[in-house]
């Protein structure tokens, strides 16, 4: 009984964070650079998108363009649909926050405090809400990050390879992602190298189930 109050809990906290985000994405005006990134870099062929082959500049984060191209092709180019792929980076953001916890924490306090602090950060939250690369790159990176603990507790081919592809598509998503991806892959692969061996023992097996 104690466990379902607990998972209530952590649900209830969950859902309030995404009707918040869902509500800052409606109210919102349009920010210039959301503005730029819509008007600029929307409108153009795949090919430009991906290549960056005629304007270079950093409001393409090339998985939220794509993003805002296929919402804007049936629900119309608007401020909300521009923030749908922001929107979808918040929701696995949450669900990634609430695996963690649960994961991570040994006391039902700590499991239901460690979710609020990871949705209590007011620069991660903003990016939900906005048409930019950032909120889109922060949940695929958390998600990575849980994938990350199940390839460490489960030692599966399926749980490396859900963290490989998560953590490669999200610098595609927003690029600046790779400097705070790469300090957490340094600071925990240091005290894991030795005791999760396996990694490196399976890497033959772990790349065919990757590429096919």
């Amino acid at each position: 009984m104690f466990r379902k109050k607990e998972w209530l809990v952590i649900t209830l906290i969950g859902l309030a964070y995404v009707v918040y985000i869902l509500l800052r994405a409606w109210l919102l005006p349009i920010t210039h650079d959301e503005g730029a990134t819509c008007l600029n870099h929307v409108q153009r062929s795949l090919w430009d998108i991906l290549t960056y082959e005629k304007d270079p500049v950093p409001n393409n984060h090339i998985l939220n363009t794509l993003g805002i191209k296929i919402f804007a092709s049936f629900l119309g180019l608007g401020h909300f649909s521009s923030r749908l792929p922001s929107l979808i980076g918040g929701v696995l953001y949450v669900l990634a926050a609430a695996g963690l916890s649960v994961r991570i924490g040994k006391t039902a306090f700590q499991r239901v405090f460690g979710m609020v602090l990871l949705l209590a950060n007011p620069y991660v939250t903003e990016f939900f809400s906005l048409a930019r690369g950032y909120g889109l790159a922060a949940g695929l990176m958390l998600a990575a990050i849980y994938s990350f603990t199940n390839c460490l507790d489960f030692q599966t081919r399926q749980a490396m390879v859900r963290f490989v592809a998560l953590g490669s598509v999200s610098p595609v998503a927003g690029a600046s992602i790779l400097s705070s991806g790469h300090a957490y892959g340094s600071y925990r692969s240091v005290p894991f190298l030795g005791r999760y061996q396996f990694l490196f023992r399976n890497a033959d097996s772990i790349a065919p189930g990757f590429f096919g």
